[in-house]
């Protein structure tokens, strides 16, 4: 089995130091020394605001009168103020996302055989401090380091539990947004088709304007050459006046020059 296998979240939670836990201790002289190695649940924020939870892995207190905890994630270590700590329990996804972590930072993940140290180390220092030190029963310190059947069935269920109420929640999701998508397909079809309608208004505006500007220039040649038509007739008329005084004039001579014969 490997580290990570061997690393079960039940083995996680028995190495878990609450809120509470570490205000009530973090006083004494050696809860500095026992606390290390252990795990808080730290609250987060990502980027949008929303809140998460993270496994980090005890590296100490923080200073003298300072109840903040310094904590690893992977091969980055950060203080955190003792109100981000929480009292519940680790879940399976925050623990598979503290291995990732160290996975990816190239951490050793530690044995169960060192898990099953501190947790010995954990409960000699509570013992000592909540009874009598003739009462310490060794038997109770060297207990096997154990999870049962049920709890760990426990775990199952409700991390598949959570499983399955993310993969409705993101059915959910999907098929909101597969809706959202057919409805701006829509709409976006239905706006190229009105944009079609106005170009193709546009292009039988545009041809009908060509039309008529050709027709204008038809007219102004017709005009132009009615014009000509017109100038030439007038001259024409008037050299044809001009042609019938002349007749009139020789008539006129002529009808004169008779009436002189006659009289003769």
């Amino acid at each position: 089995m490997t580290k990570a296998a061997e690393f079960t979240l039940c083995f996680l939670n028995q190495l878990r130091m609450s809120r509470d836990t570490i205000m009530k201790w973090h006083s004494d002289p050696g809860f500095r020394e026992v606390i290390k190695g252990t795990y808080c649940r730290v609250v987060m924020r990502n980027d949008r605001g929303r809140k998460f939870y993270r496994v980090g892995r005890v590296e100490g207190l923080g200073p003298e009168g300072n109840a903040g905890v310094v904590l690893s994630y992977g091969l980055k270590e950060k203080e955190y103020a003792i109100e981000f700590i929480s009292n519940g329990e680790f879940t399976e996804e925050e623990r598979g996302a503290f291995l990732n972590a160290l996975e990816q930072d190239g951490v050793e993940i530690r044995s169960s055989q060192d898990v099953a140290e501190k947790v010995k180390a954990m409960k000699i220092f509570l013992m000592q401090r909540t009874m009598p030190r003739t009462h310490i029963d060794q038997e109770d310190v060297n207990e096997p380091l154990e999870c049962d059947t049920e709890q760990q069935n426990s775990v199952l269920k409700q991390s598949h539990t959570a499983l399955s109420q993310r993969a409705a929640s993101k059915e959910k999701q999907i098929e909101h947004l597969s809706y959202e998508v057919s409805r701006v397909s829509s709409e976006a079809n239905t706006l190229t088709g009105h944009l079609r309608d106005k170009e193709d208004r546009l292009t039988t505006q545009r041809d009908g304007q060509k039309q008529f500007r050709v027709k204008l220039k038809e007219m102004d040649y017709l005009i132009s050459l009615q014009a000509g038509i017109i100038e030439g007739l007038q001259k024409q008329i008037g050299s044809e006046q001009e042609l019938q005084g002349i007749i009139a004039k020789k008539r006129k001579i002529v009808s004169t020059k008779l009436k002189e014969k006659q009289q003769e």
